[in-house]
């Protein structure tokens, strides 16, 4: 294929799908890796071997995850076997069963064993003369499993699933890449019979089908249709197969209907889904009650934006606020951003820290309204931080565009340093003390409604307000100190 249907050379968009896998992929392996450095080796009880082993087997998984991951590489172009493998991998441990949630599971029952253990030797003897003492090596772990599942569920899931996604893009496209010079002839015919066509078609139903598992969303008919279409035409096969002799739009709806029907779709759509259609309608109708809370649309919009940041594409800048060039030689008015290649604290160290904070929060936001619809009055003063949540997408993004300006870059190797304006440079930094403020005080507000609430899941959302308080005072207390360590503008 030489052009997609949007103009842009198919070259351009697979090597833009390749640099988003890429991109994604390394910031998974690096949220992977930090569930893998959980360990249990200093108990010396017989009972601390059993905690041992299902510690083994989480880190084990983790190690097999990490390693088919870094299975995808972008110079392996056109490998559609790799591909398939990552994809059907993950289907079977993540989409089918969340394997490493299980075995997180696996090891917290382990130690309510063990604790239940020594608690009921010491209820069957009391008076023996050494009493057993408490296990604080256990305490230790249960601390670091709760931080590894802080990880898995709000950095670790939404990474892997829009690398997935993009692998998923990538194999639709070399498989149908494959197969079109044999799906439409020379004298511009699309062939709908034979061994090809049910390929075609197959293609189609297996990414569908995967999009549905990823996604999770109670989609119509229509909607997959439409999610095949938009594929289809940014990677350039829409438009050659419409423009085909024997093919109308009447015809190309009845062969999506036969993907729909062959691929057991529908059935998909109902076994996946998190939420019913009449429960996302609810949600729509809350929203619209109150009006003061940012919609569950916008708030995924925004969950979006922060975890794909780098590609959004013609961002919206910071009111007076614009790129700048030539900081490389202009002293005054530069601000050091960000020194590649070395572990020096740098206003985009703690940038990011703000960043994984806020997807942190946001996707428990989302999940928890659309879980819940009810919630919303409970939730909203989180949801009233999204304009500022925004406001610090904007300089970030402004930020990293600025800084990946050659003319504002200067040195190499280990010397190389990425500026930014001193305006840019303050906006950022108030931003981040804005959010850090506005977050902490909206959990406190938040908690206090739980509290007096009479909701069903109120007692659920008391305990997980009280985990996200926890990570958010860890990240803000990391945040504070990087603050302190840089350049002060």
């Amino acid at each position: 294929m030489s052009t997609s249907g949007t103009g842009i050379p198919a070259g351009a968009y697979m090597a833009g799908k390749y640099r988003q896998a890429e991109e994604r992929k390394d910031r998974l392996l690096n949220a992977i890796n930090r569930i893998a450095q959980i360990s249990y080796e200093k108990g010396t009880r017989k009972s601390d071997e059993a905690i041992r082993q299902r510690v083994a087997a989480l880190t084990g998984e983790v190690d097999r995850q990490y390693r088919m991951i870094r299975m995808f590489s972008a110079g392996k172009g056109g490998d559609t076997a790799a591909f398939r493998d990552i994809l059907e991998f993950f289907e079977e441990c993540y989409l089918e069963r969340f394997v490493l949630r299980e075995l997180l599971d696996e090891v917290r029952k382990e130690i309510a064993n063990q604790d239940k253990i020594d608690r009921d030797y010491g209820d069957n003897h009391p008076d023996a003369d050494h009493a057993r003492k408490l296990n604080i090596f256990r305490q230790d772990l249960g601390r670091e499993l709760q931080e590894c599942e802080k990880v898995l569920l709000h950095q670790a899931d939404p990474l892997l699933r829009a690398f997935l996604t993009e692998v998923n893009d990538i194999l639709l496209y070399h498989l149908l890449d494959e197969r079109i010079g044999r799906l439409i002839t020379s004298d511009d015919v699309f062939a709908r019979s034979g061994p090809v066509y049910q390929e075609f078609k197959k293609s189609l139903a297996w990414y569908a089908g995967l999009y549905i598992k990823l996604s999770r969303l109670p989609l119509t008919d229509e909607e997959i249709i439409e999610t095949i279409n938009r594929t289809l035409q940014q990677a350039g096969f829409r438009n050659p197969i419409l423009r085909s002799r024997n093919i109308n739009p009447g015809i190309y709806t009845e062969i999506m209907m036969e993907v729909i029907a062959e691929g057991n779709l529908r059935q998909l759509v109902k076994r996946y889904s998190d939420t019913s259609r009449s429960a996302l309608d609810a949600i729509r109708s809350a929203d619209k009650k109150i009006e003061s809370v940012a919609t569950s649309k916008e708030i995924m919009k925004v969950l979006e934006d922060l975890i794909y940041l780098e590609e959004i594409k013609n961002p919206q800048r910071p009111t007076g606020a614009a790129e700048t060039s030539g900081l490389a030689k202009n002293e005054s008015g530069r601000y050091l951003f960000h020194a590649p290649g070395t572990f020096d604290i740098s206003l985009k160290f703690v940038s990011e820290y703000m960043r994984d904070s806020l997807i942190f929060i946001i996707d428990w936001l989302g999940k928890e309204l659309q879980k819940t619809p009810g919630s919303v009055s409970l939730l909203g003063p989180v949801a009233e931080c999204i304009p500022l949540i925004k406001t610090f997408i904007t300089y970030y993004k402004l930020a990293l565009d600025t800084a990946a300006d050659m003319s504002n870059q200067a040195g190499s190797g280990s010397r190389e340093k990425h500026f930014i304006s001193k305006q840019v440079a303050r906006g950022l930094i108030q931003s981040v003390r804005d959010n850090c403020n506005a977050i902490r005080h909206s959990l406190i507000d938040a908690s206090y409604g739980i509290m007096n609430s009479t909701l069903d899941r109120a007692e659920v959302l008391k305990k997980q307000i009280e985990i996200i308080k926890d990570s958010c005072q860890a990240s803000h207390n990391k945040i504070n100190k990087g603050l302190s360590e840089i350049e002060s503008v």
